[in-house]
């Protein structure tokens, strides 16, 4: 059916322009361009009819939509004491983009986030931003080409935008969370299906003088453990260390254990690695290899 879609695209451009003169070429162009947009439409609709005769199941309903355009999105109300501003484009059905994760409800694209509240004005890229379609009542096709410009939306319903305890897997597309043990909250964007085994991976942006820690090249969090965090991580709140776990099936797998340093900087110190039946433990020892006194200038 989508060879068929393409094909039908391109007969209808090359039989146009073999029609049109060429003083009449930009007008004809123009006029293709308009309705190529309309027959892509149609066709898609056509489609979206053929697939729910098929096989009459929800999860067939979305899986052929796309669209570019920028959304705008406004949260209500602050989140967390943050106005948020969102730019939403290149927006698919979550079933398009991870076929096997099982989620035939949600919209996914990749969006810029405005955080604002005083003394703090600072934006983060999510290419995973994540909502349910009920949040734009989108159900059928026309729904989708016909969404606004802009919404005022608000943070999930029922569920908390803070959390004193690293959550089990959500679908949020952010939250706040303390994950390095300094008693503030972290912005956590949820990478959603980015983890092993469409599991979530999480980017973390810590909290830092009312705002966040958001520049590339000085971040944190551009390392180990935080680039590795998803839904598999476990965090001990007790111990202050943080456990990532790497599986390579029933009878194999690697644990990392991570505790913060005199610094302040998480550091790892024993590894766990299974291949079954055999379990070894590993310890990270710190081994002076020199010692000098540096001359001050």
């Amino acid at each position: 059916m989508k060879k068929l879609k393409i094909m039908s695209l391109c007969f209808l451009v090359i039989l146009t322009l073999v029609s049109c003169g060429n003083k009449q070429q930009k007008k004809q162009l123009s006029i293709i361009q308009d309705s190529l947009i309309q027959k892509e439409k149609l066709l898609d609709s056509l489609i979206f009819e053929n697939l729910i005769q098929q096989n009459d199941s929800a999860d067939k309903k979305h899986t052929i939509f796309t669209e570019f355009r920028p959304i705008h999105l406004k949260y209500k109300t602050p989140v967390n004491g943050y106005d948020i501003d969102v730019l939403w484009t290149n927006i698919t059905p979550i079933s398009l983009v991870f076929w096997a994760a099982g989620e035939n409800d949600k919209l996914i694209g990749t969006a810029i986030i405005r955080f604002k509240k005083e003394n703090c004005y600072t934006e983060v890229i999510h290419e995973s931003f994540t909502l349910d379609m009920s949040v734009f009542d989108v159900k059928t096709p026309e729904d989708f080409y016909n969404m606004k410009d802009f919404y005022v939306i608000e943070y999930d319903k029922g569920k908390s935008s803070t959390y004193d305890k690293f959550p089990s897997r959500t679908d949020l597309p952010f939250f706040f969370c303390d994950v390095n043990f300094d008693g503030k909250k972290d912005l956590i964007l949820n990478l959603y299906c980015w983890g092993a085994r469409f599991s979530n991976a999480y980017r973390v942006y810590l909290a830092e003088n009312n705002c966040f820690e958001t520049d590339l090249l000085y971040r944190a969090t551009e390392q180990k453990p935080y680039i590795a965090f998803d839904d598999n991580t476990v965090f001990d709140y007790k111990k202050k260390e943080v456990i990532l776990y790497a599986s390579g099936g029933w009878a194999t797998y690697t644990k990392e254990f991570y505790k913060l340093n005199e610094y302040g900087d998480f550091a790892l110190y024993k590894t766990e690695e299974l291949e079954h039946p055999k379990l070894s433990e590993y310890e990270m020892q710190k081994v002076k290899i020199s010692e000098k006194i540096l001359e001050e200038d």
